[in-house]
């Protein structure tokens, strides 16, 4: 047994997370005013689903995954439950959603097949004939993020959520929000790779970088409300180690077409990185949240300094002059 109970034998363990779908969606119905221990049981689950959909995990437990999710949501017929507010529910949208980025097609158009209907559902409760179904994957990932935005732009869970898919961690169910050290992983991401055998990204289909501005875009559409102190001062701090760890970096390596940043692991930690300065450099505009746009603004500048004289990636310097805007 694991340490979660679930059995090892993966045919088996993919089978009882399969069926799991079916099993929530009738407690819901029995349960019709969603007590403490069902929203408990529908949290456990989303948790059980997040790490079903890791990049890591084998595709049938992927597959079986989103055809929990699929079974839940198809015979979950109150709308109502669809758009509850709990924490475990929302979290279900984020399972659901990186059904939507997996590697394997198959598992990418089951996401999509139930968002299509997901939505929906909705739109005939709303009397809105503005969702059209089936929706290919591209609509599918764009509307359902949509959907979220509207119905939890006050939630300071979907506002964590956005920070930790910015500097590229996904939270867990009550789980704090997690900022593994920038500077760490630039010295750990830099050096070349001389390896006869280079370990295989896992998922060739996600483009972290694209995904990081699309988070950006949700993370400034949720109200200032939501916003949570003790995690905004982490993302300040985080963000403004990584700019210190740029600057050092880009003081003493030349870069160019084929230096330092042309890793692509590289690239796309420094794009997280200029997306939460972004992100702070808008909510500096707001005395009560605290964000020192000053400094920040000073180390901006600094990275775009020494950017230039050694011409550092041409995608940074046009972020960085975004957000000096």
């Amino acid at each position: 047994m694991s340490d979660s109970g679930v059995p090892h034998h993966p045919e088996h363990a993919d089978q009882m997370l399969r069926k799991t779908g079916r099993f929530m969606s009738s407690l819901i119905k029995e349960d019709i005013n969603l007590t403490a221990t069902v929203t408990e049981m529908i949290a456990t689950w989303s948790r059980a689903l997040q790490l079903a959909l890791d990049d890591d995990a084998n595709v049938s437990t992927r597959q079986a995954a989103v055809d929990s999710l699929a079974e839940f949501f198809d015979t979950t017929q109150r709308v109502e439950v669809h758009t509850d507010k709990t924490l475990g529910h929302l979290h279900l949208f984020f399972s659901l959603y990186d059904s939507l980025l997996d590697d394997d097609e198959d598992v990418r158009n089951t996401g999509a097949a139930t968002v299509s209907k997901l939505l929906a559902s909705v739109a005939a409760r709303d009397d809105n004939a503005a969702v059209r179904i089936p929706l290919m994957v591209p609509a599918a990932s764009h509307q359902l993020l949509e959907f979220l935005k509207a119905r939890y732009r006050d939630s300071p869970a979907f506002w964590a959520e956005a920070v930790q898919r910015i500097v590229g961690k996904q939270s867990r169910p009550q789980q704090l929000p997690e900022f593994p050290s920038p500077r760490t992983s630039l010295e750990r991401l830099k050096p070349e790779d001389t390896t006869l055998f280079v370990e295989e990204k896992q998922n060739l289909y996600i483009d972290e970088a694209k995904e990081g501005g699309i988070w950006l875009e949700v993370l400034l559409s949720i109200d200032t409300s939501a916003i949570e102190t003790e995690t905004l001062r982490k993302l300040e701090s985080w963000t403004l180690e990584g700019i210190d760890a740029l600057i050092e970096t880009a003081s003493t390596e030349f870069d160019g077409p084929l230096g330092w940043t042309s890793k692509p692991e590289v690239s796309t930690l420094g794009v997280r990185i200029l997306h939460a300065a972004y992100a702070l450099m808008h909510y500096s505009k707001n005395e009560s949240l605290g964000v020192d746009g000053s400094g920040l603004r000073t180390r901006l500048k600094d990275v775009l300094v020494v950017g230039e004289q050694s011409q550092v990636n041409g995608t940074w310097m046009r972020m960085i002059r975004r957000s000096l805007e």
